[in-house]
């Protein structure tokens, strides 16, 4: 019983340990100098580049709108929300 309770212990510890350490980020790409609303953005603005791949406002939107389109079908009962765009 006093083995087991060790054996848990230690994994208890190991895994707060291995939790707690600071990971490496990769570096990122910073795309603009302020924070913008993204309601406040052009169409090409982007919001996101990652490994060189931009997402724009507009990407994004049709993004959005397929995935409203998408559970609309999977799920006709759901009501989509009046909130505009």
């Amino acid at each position: 019983m006093k083995k087991i309770a060790f054996v848990l212990v230690v994994f208890c510890l190991s895994l707060a340990v291995t939790g707690c350490r600071k990971k490496q980020l990769e570096p990122g790409v910073i795309v603009a100098d302020k924070q913008v609303a993204l309601a406040e953005m052009k169409p090409e603005d982007v919001i996101v580049s990652v490994n060189g791949k931009a997402l724009t406002r507009k990407a994004y939107d049709e993004k959005i709108d397929l995935l409203a389109t998408l559970y609309s079908i999977k799920k006709p009962s759901a009501a989509q929300s009046s909130v505009d765009n």
